[in-house]
């Protein structure tokens, strides 16, 4: 069983997708592949579906998904909001796949429900893991993750694409079928172990609150007072040093467990502050915060960031299974980009690896699958244990 990846970055998309499919049939060396990603940058949204046609005719895939985004990349390159064409391919005797797509063009999502999802998504008893591309404008990703933890198990991972600033400019692919909105998956299943780890980069200021007012997508107060006055607070008590990280944004991480004694930076999820209303003092987030829920200030630290992708890699290298492949989604807030491709590069010589920037990042925790934000998400692909 084997992992391969290919990019291209010619800016004509016939040429781009040349290139991916010769990178990919030279290793592939006669053989269809079973499952394949491509991630397309926005340059190639108009003729993405044409450059799809011709790799599904000319490699024969099993199963074939795709989305647009704002960067792509692999384990060779990384084209930071250039034209690119990026591919990742899996192959391997038993190795199963299938793909579905669910365009709300037809049909709403509250349609699709937990037997919906299995009939579309799983491989059967040896599923192994899902993989979910999803339109940020018209898809609002809580239900339909929820709805696929009813269907089927093991790990999740994909994210929101980042290919566009305006509904209706995102493409999504599933085989020969496109679609500017909705969701598109992956189910695969046979002879793989899929892991994921998930590295948020962010530190906590300030001590954990709990929200005492909250309207759809507003944090009123928080321990009742204003919640712009307490953030304002908590920057407030930061050296000089540490204020300059505040020029990257401030975030609010939502518990994902209020039955927790302490709660340290990975127990939360991370929300970016799009607004303040200075009238209110309310901070408006893209997320839906409830009365009682416990919440922290957070900023994003390149540090933190390093060091909590580090220790996530140490905990997957106690695993003595080498891995197949990586792929990896990446927040467009995380800014971190290359310093995490580096480490991953290094900690994984030799392994393909390829991925985009997402405008959110998908994964299955202990209890339910979430959605994150400002964090490195990446699904490691190894060969089943005997």
């Amino acid at each position: 069983m084997r992992a391969i990846s290919s990019i291209s970055e010619h800016p004509d998309g016939r040429t781009a997708a040349l290139e991916v499919i010769e990178g990919l049939d030279s290793a592939l060396d006669g053989a269809s592949p079973t499952a394949v990603l491509l991630f397309a940058s926005f340059h190639h949204a108009t003729a993405l579906p044409v450059m799809a046609e011709m790799l599904g005719s000319r490699l024969r895939p099993q199963a074939l998904i795709g989305g647009t985004a704002q960067t792509v990349f692999t384990e060779s390159a990384e084209l930071d909001r250039r034209s690119g064409f990026a591919a990742l391919a899996l192959v391997g005797e038993g190795l199963t796949a299938r793909t579905f797509m669910a365009d709300w063009d037809h049909g709403p999502a509250e349609l699709l429900t937990p037997k919906n999802w299995s009939e579309r998504i799983s491989t059967g008893p040896d599923h192994a893991a899902t993989i979910l591309f999803a339109d940020p404008f018209t898809t609002d990703p809580d239900p339909v993750l929820h709805s696929i933890d009813h269907a089927v198990p093991g790990p999740i991972s994909g994210g929101l694409l980042s290919g566009a600033t305006r509904p209706g400019c995102n493409v999504l692919l599933a085989d020969r079928m496109h679609a500017n909105t909705g969701v598109v998956g992956l189910g695969i299943g046979g002879p793989i172990r899929c892991e994921t780890l998930v590295s948020r980069g962010c530190r906590p200021i300030g001590a954990p609150m709990v929200v005492t007012s909250a309207r759809s997508g507003q944090v009123m107060s928080l321990g009742g007072r204003p919640a712009a006055e307490v953030a304002r607070d908590a920057i407030l008590e930061l050296e000089d040093t540490e204020r300059e990280l505040v020029s990257n944004g401030l975030r609010l991480g939502l518990a994902m467990n209020e039955y927790r004694e302490r709660f340290g930076a990975q127990d939360f999820l991370v929300r970016e502050i799009v607004g303040v209303d200075e009238e209110t003092g309310s901070l408006q987030i893209a997320e839906r915060p409830s009365v009682g829920q416990t919440v922290q200030f957070l900023i994003r630290d390149p540090d933190s960031a390093r060091n909590d992708l580090e220790l996530a890699l140490d905990k997957l290298s106690l695993d003595d299974t080498p891995p197949l492949g990586v792929l990896l989604c990446e927040s467009r807030i995380r800014g971190n980009l290359e310093e995490d491709l580096t480490c991953l590069r290094s900690r994984m010589e030799g392994v393909p690896l390829a991925g985009m920037v997402c405008a959110g990042e998908f994964d299955r925790g202990a209890d339910r699958s979430v959605v994150h934000g400002a964090s490195a998400s990446a699904m490691i692909f190894r060969t089943k244990r005997r």
